[in-house]
């Protein structure tokens, strides 16, 4: 058993869920505890994740039920509640690979002076090739974080281990911003962390169609900027416009242009 305590916030996850626990439950080295937060689940995913409880006693998990107040809420909860130094954050659709809590509790012994640790991961988004995500590739430690973040999130927040006190402190996620919320965190723990890149691929970072509508894009557009201008003293703004605006703008731009075109083909 290793001092981590594992994070799971849930929304109507029923069809992702069961394999989502049974990656932590198949570790090589058990957490210290898995607490889920269900955020006013609508469909069966509680129902679910009873069952998992009751065939897994060996192992020890908490299930939370709330009301429906995003993700930042519903992780903002299970850091309260748990009861390890260090914690770690899993969304309901993602996956860890068996050896990622021995692998992680060892880098952690190795490298005392660390208190961030992130791991690399490979996507999987249905008829798409999986791509593997090198967080280490834009950081440079010589540099300030803070900065470098202004520029790239570093962080993914499925691969992500770090020490509860520095969430505490960091004033945990943002729980107005609908999306995003990790990475106004990152940035507002920058200034105190050191973090530690793992170079193994230790997880699945699941793309899901719903989650690329022009409305979520437009939506995490508006979070994303709000998290800049809160932020503004850590980087050049405009230069972050500049590429946000390539990103969320232009792309879909080119993209729906694209989808107009081929209908007047057809």
């Amino acid at each position: 058993m290793t001092d981590i305590s594992v994070i799971v916030p849930t929304y109507n996850s029923s069809l992702f869920i069961s394999k989502t626990l049974k990656s932590i439950i198949n570790q090589t080295l058990k957490p210290y505890e898995v607490i889920i937060i269900d955020d006013g689940s609508t469909d069966n995913t509680k129902e679910k994740i009873q069952s998992i409880i009751i065939q897994n006693k060996n192992i020890n998990i908490k299930l939370i039920s709330g009301l429906h107040a995003g993700p930042g809420s519903a992780r903002n909860i299970g850091i309260k509640s748990a009861k390890s130094k260090w914690i770690a954050f899993l969304d309901s659709d993602d996956l860890w690979f068996k050896e990622k809590l021995k692998i992680v509790s060892k880098s952690i012994k190795e490298n005392v002076d660390y208190t961030f640790f992130c791991h690399n991961e490979k996507t999987f988004q249905f008829g798409k090739p999986a791509i593997v995500l090198d967080y280490s590739k834009k950081y440079n430690p010589k540099k300030k974080l803070s900065k470098q973040l202004y520029k790239n999130n570093l962080f993914s927040t499925s691969a992500v281990v770090c020490l509860r006190d520095d969430l505490i402190k960091a004033g945990g996620f943002d729980e107005n911003l609908s999306s995003a919320q990790d990475y106004d965190l990152w940035l507002k723990m920058s200034q105190h962390i050191k973090p530690f890149f793992i170079k193994k691929v230790l997880g699945v970072y699941t793309i899901r169609d719903g989650n690329i509508t022009s409305t979520n894009h437009f939506k995490k557009l508006i979070n994303i900027m709000t998290i800049m201008i809160r932020h503004k003293s850590k980087g050049n703004m405009f230069l972050f416009f500049v590429k946000i605006s390539f990103y969320f703008i232009l792309i879909p731009l080119v993209l729906s242009i694209k989808k107009i075109i081929y209908r007047f083909k057809r």
